[in-house]
């Protein structure tokens, strides 16, 4: 091979080794500090580099041995400076593998089947051809890279624009690649035509890159969204709780105060010998003590403080909110996704029911288990059918811009625990029940 040759070779070899190890890398986590990961990085590039140049500078055939080689240097490399499970992480390095010797592999066959060009030329003479198949090969391996982190990575809740930007635009765009290619071996690499495709070609790429970097700016943007009004949320449950307990406070000192008098009256009914009247007094004690405001007391106390927020914001509404607690999900232990789900669904049946003229103001809201499953509903009436007249359950106020997120937000807080949020609506009554695996 001449000098060209080799150098083509060799920066293969060092893009190769690059995006093994950065596969490797954004598919598990590191161990170390940043400073540290990229010390590791860059070795195990340079290990894998150099054993990709060796077995070239030696004319090692195609066998198993090089294979084995490459997937044992990146193991070492996860285990070194990689967190996660050994099962996991050779699987990782494995799978990486594969991908590249896979489609390497179906793209050498497939261009030797549409041209008649031998496997055997394409993949070791130095020939024009094959160096157009390597540049191919190269740019199919990174797109399918990046499209497989970026679905592990959004993998609770990959949305249909996600869908479109990372899998539908790439594969498009490889499919007019992969066109030009076999179009420059049928015109036997006429000069006069590679100008042109190349033109397409890296047009393609360029809007693939494109539309990859706006659809991941809006991601951020609704991520960012999203946490500000997650923040808004926490921020105003807390002033509740502030509230509420202070609410509680005089609350518990009036009762005090009554219950005092009361036992005063009490003792001297007795006193008088008046125990009919005794008797009286005490069950009229007792039936306000049970009419009197009883807050919710489970053994989660992040539960508690949810439910007694919704509480109160349903007294304040003059809005009955009946709870049923038949586990306290002690499990789910993130405060911020326990008040998204929960604090959203009361809102919104707090809202729909005092704002609308309504013979059942109440709201039913439940917690309980079956078959391993967290199941969290809120039942209200309805005026008319939400479902028919809304069925995607958009915001109806002006100001949408700053309302509407709820239903979204209960929505990916319960994918983050491969759950998903079900509506249902009969006689009158709207359920929306989260199932949670926790």
């Amino acid at each position: 091979m001449e000098l060209k040759d080799w150098l083509i070779e060799i920066g293969t070899n060092l893009f190769d080794a690059t995006i093994f190890v950065g596969f490797v890398f954004f598919m598990l986590e590191p161990k170390y500090t940043k400073v540290k990961n990229i010390a590791f990085g860059l070795v195990a590039v340079a290990v894998m580099f150099t054993a990709l140049n060796w077995f070239l500078f030696n004319g090692i055939p195609f066998n198993y041995i090089d294979s084995f080689t490459y997937i044992v240097i990146m193991c070492v490399y996860s285990f070194i400076a990689l967190k996660g499970n050994p099962l996991l992480k050779t699987a990782v390095c494995v799978f990486g593998f594969l991908i590249n010797t896979v489609l390497s592999y179906l793209f050498g066959f497939l261009v030797s089947a549409l041209t008649g060009v031998s496997f055997l030329d394409l993949a070791t003479k130095p020939v024009i051809g094959r160096y157009v198949c390597i540049v191919v090969i190269i740019i199919t391996n990174l797109l399918a890279y990046i499209v497989i982190i970026k679905l592990k990575k959004s993998l609770m809740v990959i949305r249909k624009t996600d869908l479109a930007a990372f899998v539908v635009v790439p594969l498009l765009a490889l499919v007019i690649i992969y066109s030009s290619v076999l179009l420059l071996f049928a015109s036997d690499f006429m000069s006069s035509l590679l100008p042109y495709l190349l033109a397409i070609d890296i047009s393609m790429i360029a809007v693939t890159v494109i539309i990859w970097l706006m659809m991941s700016r809006i991601s951020k943007d609704n991520e960012i969204k999203t946490e500000l009004l997650l923040t808004q949320q926490r921020e105003a449950l807390y002033k509740d709780n502030a509230l509420q307990t202070n609410l509680q406070i005089e609350k518990i000192s009036r009762i005090k105060h009554d219950m005092i008098n009361d036992v005063r009256c009490i003792n001297n009914l007795i006193i008088g010998k008046n125990y009919e009247e005794a008797e009286k007094y005490c069950n009229t004690v007792a039936n306000e003590l049970n009419a009197a405001y009883t807050p919710i007391a489970t053994s989660n106390i992040l539960l508690n403080a949810v439910l007694n927020v919704q509480l109160e914001k349903a007294a304040e509404a003059k809005v009955k909110l009946v709870t049923t607690v038949q586990d306290d999900i002690k499990q789910f232990n993130n405060f911020s996704d326990m008040n998204s789900i929960i604090g959203n669904l009361c809102d919104n049946a707090i809202e729909y029911v005092s704002n609308n003229d309504l013979d059942d103001r109440r709201i039913r809201f439940s917690i309980s288990k079956d078959d391993g499953k967290y199941i969290i509903s809120c039942t209200n009436a309805v005026k008319d059918s939400i479902l028919k007249n809304n069925p995607e359950l958009k915001t109806t106020k002006s100001d949408a811009g700053n309302h509407g997120y709820g239903i979204s937000i209960i929505r990916e807080t319960a994918q983050k625990y491969s759950g998903d949020l079900i509506c249902d609506e009969q006689d009158g009554y709207i359920t929306f029940s989260v199932v949670l695996k926790i």
